[in-house]
């Protein structure tokens, strides 16, 4: 079960490169003091952004919000970007923030992750990444407003047409 559960809300791996054929060109350089070392403090949900931010600034959150969550494992900067009406497509999980929070901060130090790819179009941002607990995840996040509302990773599959327009 915790595999399955693990994936509920991972949104990236740790890593720091991309090969040529993968759709992005955003490289995060590791922290040198990792989040994983401090304690973890819940945030205040996501203010939205209004009026409704553009799609490049959405996609600049979504990059951050990946640097923050997985190559900085840093949860409470991660956590910042996510609305207060989240909404969480896995079925073993509640909708909101707080039960992702419970679930995740007590084992997030102790899992590493591989950065496998990341995409953002429109008012979604994927990401593909491996965890030594979860194996192979994607992961898929609908923004409003500057602010993650909508998750999704059960047998989400990488959108191949989108990868192919962006290359």
């Amino acid at each position: 079960m915790l595999l399955s559960n693990l994936s509920i809300f991972l949104f990236v791996a740790c890593g720091t490169s991309y090969t040529a054929s993968e759709p992005h060109t955003h490289h995060y350089k590791e922290n040198q003091t990792p989040a994983n070392q401090q304690t973890y403090i819940k945030p205040l949900p996501c203010n939205a952004i209004i009026p409704a931010p553009s799609e490049q600034i959405t996609s600049q959150r979504f990059h951050q919000f990946v640097y923050d969550f997985v190559v900085r494992k840093d949860l409470s900067g991660a956590f910042s970007l996510i609305s207060s009406n989240y909404r969480n497509h896995h079925p073993g999980v509640e909708d909101g923030p707080d039960a992702v929070w419970e679930f995740l901060s007590p084992i997030w130090p102790d899992t590493t992750f591989q950065l496998r790819r990341t995409m953002f179009k429109g008012n979604f941002g994927w990401l593909n990444y491996h965890s030594s607990t979860a194996g192979e995840i994607i992961d898929k996040f609908r923004w409003e407003n500057g602010c993650i509302v909508e998750h999704w990773d059960d047998g989400e599959v990488w959108p191949a047409a989108i990868v192919h327009e962006e290359l």
